[in-house]
């Protein structure tokens, strides 16, 4: 039987569709914009697509030049390409550019055109474009974002690392070239230089937990700076899945705690002090009177800082004036004046702590006093507190007068820091209550065997029951501005100088605080005490001094390089050790809180490797410390600091045998 014939297979050069319906019925229907150009770039064709993509009719653009609704900055571009495709036949070119809209406003188009002029039946460019406005927006979009995010990254604060999944840099921020050492360009595309051997199984569990999503709260730890040297930290890290990092990529943000290590150490000291004084001063609060009150704030004060605002006001005001005056800095007399002001004031300050927790304890054989004249103190308390009444006032728009009425010359024996101290209180006080401006009046006279030192204000006043109360620790009038600590100072540095304190004030008015203070005998009819020590000459000593503040270390040093001593640093307690492992020394004096190791440690390895070689502790705790009679196990004496020159010797006399040890005399002179 006859197969059944098989029908032939087109040739695949022959056209399946050879009927031009069906491309007018493509070029109708592409979303598009198909377009015939003529060679000087006039319009012949538009398909309908025009419409919908660039709001024009179709007909509505034919004749017209199609470079005058290019934007003009994107002309000279788009005309190389129409050139390059107009000049050989059968050449395609594409390129992106803005056409205008039908109602005004810019299209980014992406056209691709070729050259049909050679043939007949088109002669012309044929250009196809698509509507790209929308992308272009979100690129630009994209690159403003990354923009911003590098913005961000290279301003902020926080140390920023990110690593490959072999813990290869890919990421160094200026803030971690501020914390690490390392400029980026030392580190990127190299091993995290920061991690410890020590650390490297906590930083793989770190990095674990970030990539699989579960989270982790931040971890204090210790990474290592370019110096090797271990510097704590608190890390965060999360998963990096930014474009073109590989797989396992973190980034770890660094945030250095060192000070804040350092401030909690210093802090649980403090707490420790406050709760044993809090609970003195729990028993004291059953006492009502007034007298029973302060006596409480006495017991309590041992362990808290009083306000400083006032010595700090005088010395902040002073310097800025150095600072902010070239004239006052170049007038020697001036600028020598304004720096025994702020001498003044940091003694003063430095004086607080150990008056606050004696407000009302009686005067003992034991407290210095010397001859103060009321005159002279009145002028320095005028002095130091004029940047307040004055230059700060001003600066607000106010303007303040301090009048002197200075009748006598009385003197009183006296401790002259509390007495300045009570005054330049009085002062600021008055200050504060004319917030629009007045008058001071500070009056001295004499009245009998007593001495009259009077502020006065033209101020609020006070009313009936506030002016009851004023003198209570802790009240105040001010908020948050104010202790309630300045006039129970001042009543109790009066009541400490046998004198009495009486306050006037009228709402409306004004205040008036008179010191009435018991004057002191005429000059040459008592002996003073003289503070010069005796003894012979101090012989120079090898001292080995521990803190790990820098700027106390530099003026300790100086001090007594300036006694001819030979004087040796370490920063901390385990430095020292070292130190002391290499060379014998004649004294150690050690700060308390400190890295690492703190001043008590110190002191019993010190006793333990040397017994008779004398420790002076010198520290911030040192108020506390007397008014509790603590001194730690290897601690020949506690100095508090601030500490002067002149209370370093002493201290170095007190501890260090007056009598040279053999070969002293040729060590170095005589501090």
């Amino acid at each position: 039987m006859d197969e059944p014939p098989v029908a032939p297979r087109p040739s695949p050069h022959v056209s399946l569709v050879p009927d031009p319906e069906y491309f007018r019925i493509l070029i109708e229907n592409a979303t598009d914009v198909i377009t015939v150009l003529e060679a000087d770039g006039c319009i012949r064709y538009e398909s309908p697509s025009v419409t919908s993509v660039l709001g024009y009719e179709q007909t509505e653009l034919v004749g017209r030049n199609a470079f005058e609704l290019i934007h003009p900055e994107d002309v000279e571009a788009i005309r190389v390409v129409f050139a390059r495709a107009a000049s050989v036949p059968g050449n395609w070119g594409t390129g992106e550019f803005r056409f205008r809209h039908r109602d005004g406003t810019w299209r980014v188009l992406n056209g691709m055109g070729k050259n049909l002029l050679g043939d007949p039946r088109v002669a012309g460019v044929v250009v196809s474009s698509r509507d790209v406005t929308q992308r272009r927006e979100a690129e630009e979009e994209l690159r403003r974002s990354h923009e911003s995010l590098a913005t961000v990254i290279n301003a902020s604060p926080v140390a920023m690392v990110a690593v490959d999944g072999s813990d290869r840099v890919v990421l160094w921020n200026p803030a971690a070239e501020q914390l690490f050492g390392w400029a980026a360009g030392e580190v990127t595309g190299r091993p995290l230089p920061t991690l410890p051997p020590e650390r490297s199984e906590e930083h793989r569990a770190l990095c674990a937990h970030a990539l699989t999503g579960e989270g982790k709260a931040p971890v204090e730890t210790q990474r290592l700076n370019k110096a090797g040297t271990p510097i704590d930290v608190s890390i965060s890290v999360a998963a990096l899945t930014a474009p073109g990092q590989r797989a396992g990529a973190t980034l770890a943000m660094y945030t250095s705690i060192t000070e804040r290590k350092r401030a909690e150490a210093d802090l649980r000291e403090t707490n420790r002090r406050l709760e044993a004084a809090l609970a003195d001063l729990r028993s004291a609060e059953e006492r009502s009177s007034q007298q029973e009150r302060l006596q409480s704030l006495g017991t309590m004060a041992s362990g808290v800082a009083h306000d400083f605002n006032n010595a700090l006001t005088c010395i902040l005001g002073f310097s800025e004036l150095l600072q902010a005056s070239p004239d006052a800095l170049a007038d020697r007399p001036t600028a020598l004046r304004y720096l025994q002001f702020i001498n003044t004031s940091a003694k003063d300050a430095a004086s607080v702590v150990n008056r606050l927790r004696s407000f009302y304890r009686p005067r003992e054989k034991g407290d210095l006093l010397v001859r103060v004249e009321l005159a002279q103190l009145v002028e320095d308390a005028v002095s130091l507190t004029q940047p307040r009444w004055k230059a700060q006032a001003e600066a607000r728009g106010v303007l303040i007068e301090v009048r002197r009425e200075l009748a006598s010359l009385a003197c009183v024996e006296g401790d002259p820091a509390a007495l300045r101290e009570a005054l330049t209180n009085l002062i600021f006080n008055a200050v504060d209550a004319m917030p629009t401006g007045g008058t001071i009046t500070v009056r001295l006279h004499t009245e009998g065997p007593h001495a009259v030192l009077e502020v006065a204000d033209t101020g609020t006043g006070m009313t009936d029951q506030v002016r009851r109360h004023c003198l209570e620790p802790f009240f105040t009038t001010k908020g948050d501005r104010g202790t309630g600590l300045g006039l129970p100072m001042v009543y109790g540095v009066v009541t400490r100088h046998g004198g009495t304190l009486e306050i006037q004030s009228e709402l409306g008015v004004g205040s008036s605080f008179s010191l009435r203070l018991p004057t002191s005998p005429p000059e040459g009819s008592r002996v003073e005490a003289s503070m010069t020590p005796s003894g012979p000459e101090r012989r120079a000593l090898s001292i080995l001094l521990v803190d790990d503040q820098p700027g106390v270390r530099a003026v300790l040093s100086e001090h007594l390089r300036m006694d001819g001593h030979r004087v040796e640093l370490a920063a901390d307690g385990v430095e020292a050790l070292h130190r002391l492992a290499q060379r014998r020394y004649e004294l150690i004096i050690v700060d308390r809180a400190m890295p690492l190791m703190g001043g008590d440690e110190l002191a019993t390895h010190v006793k333990a490797f040397d017994p008779g070689l004398p420790v002076i502790m010198v520290t911030g705790f040192g108020a506390m410390m007397e008014a509790a009679g603590e001194v730690p196990p290897g601690v020949d004496l506690v100095v508090a600091k601030p500490v002067t020159a002149e209370a370093l010797r002493a201290a170095i006399r007190q501890v260090v045998p007056r009598r040279p040890s053999p070969g002293a005399a040729a060590e170095g002179p005589p501090a």
